[in-house]
């Protein structure tokens, strides 16, 4: 918690869950859930974070108990490829969950460190969401869509460029936002691995033109 470091968090209240669940302590099982479901949604971004929540979500599916509801809905929003309203419906139960910035090393700066990710969360998601339907898209329209200023627009766009969750390029004089698909490393290695190859064959035929020449002409 004082690291502010969610996804750890997050896998923490998952063991606890699965202990109380064995224990059959329902009540502190379902309690551990709700807080490894905030903080999931709260994590960052990558394969482990976005498998974990489809598993929960499977979790959940049955299970809308003692205000288990609020949560799985939280997941599907984050699941499924559709831009999320901010504030979406439910969203003050997970912010208000005892769990958000406390234990002994938590607080009111803890906390509000949290809120202010899962505001970033939603952002981050709705332009990723974006960039799966649209190859451009003007920096107004995008603006208007999500919600935020041009500001924190690019802000956003260059730190989830620089982590590698998009490939986005800013035409800012045209005011025009250009997205491409990642390429798997395995095609950049293939690429480079080919271009390699042509710079060698070219240097190869030009040393054999030389030697032919300085054959011909005795030099």
């Amino acid at each position: 918690t004082q690291e502010k470091d969610a996804w750890e968090i997050c896998n923490c209240y998952y063991k606890l869950y699965e202990v109380a669940l064995k224990q059959s302590m329902k009540e502190v099982a379902s309690d551990a859930l709700k807080s490894c479901i905030l903080h999931l949604v709260l994590s960052k971004y990558d394969i482990e974070q976005v498998d974990m929540m489809h598993r929960i979500k499977k979790l959940t599916d049955d299970n809308k108990e003692g205000g288990m509801e609020v949560y799985h809905s939280a997941l599907v929003l984050f699941t499924t490829k559709e831009i999320i309203a901010y504030p979406f419906e439910g969203q003050d139960a997970l912010e208000a969950n005892p769990s958000l910035g406390s234990g002994p090393t938590g607080g009111d700066e803890v906390k509000n460190h949290f809120l202010k990710t899962f505001h970033a969360r939603i952002i981050e998601h709705n332009i990723r969401v974006v960039a799966t339907y649209y190859t451009s898209v003007r920096v107004s329209r995008l603006c208007t869509l999500i919600n935020i200023s041009q500001d924190e627009l690019e802000t956003f766009l260059s730190d989830m460029f620089a982590s590698g969750d998009i490939a986005v390029k800013i035409d800012r004089p045209a005011g025009v936002i250009n997205f491409s698909s990642i390429r798997p490393t395995e095609a950049i290695l293939s690429d480079w691995s080919s271009d390699i190859t042509k710079v060698l064959n070219m240097i190869e035929s030009t040393s054999h033109l030389i030697n032919r020449e300085n054959m011909i002409y005795k030099v």
